[in-house]
């Protein structure tokens, strides 16, 4: 066993325990960034002239990379990625060749799974084998010297955005321990008021995605998100006073729920009490226990009008507040920014008002988070368009000023592309900028998947200067993993489709964070299927090579629901399961909804056994009606 590991193991169960979180994870940070191809350099930035926008959207959509697998980024990560994706002997998998002849088996799953792996196109370039040394070579003072030089290969901006992941992991750990007992999505949220008037909800929730427990910010932890009407009831007549539709994000386990304004009906709109909320408006509040906050921005044609109050059984507080989450949403320059390439081209809106906008998250007003999908055009210097693509995408801003946005491809034409200057870029490509103090000072973060290698760089744009990166942290393009979910013995989850993207975030290099809908095979103790569901998924993987995925059960496609052994996890039912790195430390949790109550459990995984965290069965006096906008894979 490598020190490596054993530090990480160590490091692992202490940041379980919420102790040590920023001491321990910093130590790994320059082991764990595998180093990139590119070299350091300073070069004068290229000159833009304005874009010219092409309002004709994308018409032939032709999926892009469907026959050939793309190999996996030859680093570290990789490596690390593609061990923990080859299938372990289960023992609560039993062996199926001594089963019935219509009994389907886990075991024979994976053998035919590894079998098509192992069958793939003759053209397809081997995998790189990392070598390993026996030879242990005691540190000289020269490659001291070398490796304080290779720390400065690394930009100062690009060095802090990774340093963060120290104090989001301490946040996530915290967040687990505090909502270790969160709640099914049926349970009914709160209720939401606006200038004195209350919110009610007017028609089911549709569900579209949502974010696991272990979630970074800009996303955030346990969010259901999706969309509804409500109605405006005035408090004294208890009569309605309008209504609208807005997309919804609300907690699981913690009293908070945003709304984003999508239509009125153009009756009575306007920022006053009783009054219908303008469209692009943001609404939210925050509870713990008696106190919180309720936050709103409304668009007007004066600007927008800002809210902030703080709620006590004492009364209201309000207070001046500049945070503007709304901005940009009604006139659609919110996401309209282009991604300024390092290599005289750019990335925007193909139309700059043909976006649409899918869902919110964050945590108002300290940030905010507008997702959606859209046709993204490729600019030359000229302005001119030279290709597009599909894409979804999310903006964010937080009250210190940084904003940022991601892109993730999701379909191309299929013409000129590939990874070069002015190329249209694969499917699986992942970009991300952040912006600190201006549109002149970004970390701009590309993963481009390709035959030989995907493509990753890490560069820090200045005015007139851009510094590569030695270090690319992770590759967000990396496939996303099909390998079996073992929540207990008695109950496995095999992927049996790829997952669907349906939204992307994070702020890589730091982490990736996808969403979208898969189906899932269930599998007791025996190793026979026992039937599948659809599901929302929602993964996140970072620099450490923390990795988690959450599933959310939408729709039973076979089997008998329910919660015991050798049946299907009814609707309703959310898994979160975190790996930490190959450590063998990890989490599981899970929460099935059965009548009026929850059933909820939550363990600690270690290479020696499983430590039992915490175990209820919580009352449940009233469940709402959801419904979810995926169900079909």
């Amino acid at each position: 066993m490598n020190a490596s590991r054993v530090i990480g193991r160590v490091g692992a169960l202490a940041v379980f325990f919420g102790v040590g979180a920023a001491a321990v994870t910093v130590c790994p940070l320059a082991s764990a960034a595998p180093d990139s191809s590119a070299s350091d350099s300073v070069h004068a930035a290229p000159t833009e002239t304005s874009r010219k926008v092409a309002a004709r959207p994308l018409r032939d959509r032709v999926k892009d990379g469907a026959e050939t697998p793309k190999p996996r980024h030859r680093d570290l990560m990789a490596t690390r990625r593609a061990a923990r994706q080859t299938p372990d002997d289960d023992p609560a998998i039993a062996d199926p060749t001594g089963a019935a002849p219509r009994t389907r088996k886990l075991a024979a799953v994976l053998e035919s799974r590894r079998a098509v792996r192992e069958n793939l196109s003759d053209t397809a370039p081997p995998e790189a084998k990392a070598e390993r040394s026996t030879v242990t070579v005691a540190p000289s003072p020269r490659l001291k010297r070398a490796e304080m030089r290779a720390a400065h290969d690394v930009p100062p901006g690009v060095v802090s955005l990774a340093l963060t992941s120290v104090l989001e992991v301490g946040f996530a750990a915290v967040v687990s321990v505090l909502n270790i007992g969160m709640p099914s999505p049926t349970a009914a949220p709160p209720r939401l008021k606006l200038n004195g008037y209350s919110l009610v909800p007017d028609s089911p929730e549709e569900i579209g995605s949502f974010y696991g427990r272990w979630t970074y910010l800009p996303g955030a932890p346990s969010l259901v998100q999706g969309q509804q009407k409500f109605n405006i009831i005035d408090p004294r007549t208890k009569a309605s006073v309008g209504e609208f539709d807005a997309l919804i994000g609300r907690g699981l386990g913690y009293n908070y729920t945003s709304l984003l304004v999508t239509d009125n009906g153009g009756g009575n709109v306007g920022t006053g009490p009783g009054q219908v909320p303008p469209v692009g408006s943001l609404i939210a509040t925050f509870k713990v226990g008696p106190v919180g906050w309720a936050y709103s921005s409304m668009p007007t044609a004066s600007g927008d009008v800002i809210s902030f109050t703080i709620v006590t059984p004492f009364g209201s507080i309000p207070l001046p507040l500049t945070f503007d989450g709304a901005a940009g949403i009604a006139d659609h320059t919110f996401d309209n920014r282009p991604v300024k390439l390092t290599n005289g081209y750019s990335i925007a809106p193909a139309d700059p008002d043909g976006e649409t906008i899918t869902a919110t998250s964050g945590i108002q007003p300290l940030f905010t988070s507008i997702q959606g999908r859209q046709v993204f055009g490729i600019y030359d210097s000229t302005g001119a368009q030279v290709g597009s693509f599909e894409g979804v995408f999310t903006t964010t801003s937080d009250i210190l000023g940084t904003y940022t946005q991601a892109i993730l491809v999701t379909a191309n034409d299929g013409v000129n592309v590939g990874t070069g200057a002015g190329q249209i870029p694969p499917v699986g490509s992942v970009y991300n900028v952040v912006y600190a103090g201006g549109d002149d000072n970004y970390v701009l973060y590309q993963s481009l998947p390709a035959p030989t290698g995907d493509v990753v760089i890490v560069e820090q744009v200045g005015p007139g200067t851009v510094q590569t990166s030695t270090k690319t942290f992770i590759d967000a393009s990396l496939p996303q993993s099909t390998q079996p979910l073992r929540v207990t013995r008695s109950l496995t989850l095999v992927p049996v489709s790829a997952l669907a993207p349906v939204g992307v975030n994070g702020l890589p290099p730091r982490e990736v964070q996808y969403q979208g809908y898969q189906r899932f095979d269930v599998y007791d103790a025996g190793g026979n299927r026992v039937g599948s569901f659809d599901a929302d998924v929602a993964t996140q993987s970072d620099l450490y090579g923390i990795h988690s995925e959450a599933v959310l059960v939408t729709n039973i496609v076979d089997g008998d629901a329910g919660t015991g052994r050798g049946e299907t996890p009814p609707v309703g039912s959310v898994f979160n399961i975190v790996s930490l790195g190959d450590s063998g430390f990890g989490s599981v949790q899970f929460v099935m909804p059965d009548g009026k109550v929850d059933i909820k459990r939550s363990w600690i995984t270690t290479p020696l056994g499983n430590i039992p965290v915490f175990r209820a069965r919580t009352w449940v006096p009233d469940r709402v009606d959801v419904s979810f906008a995926h169900t079909t894979v």
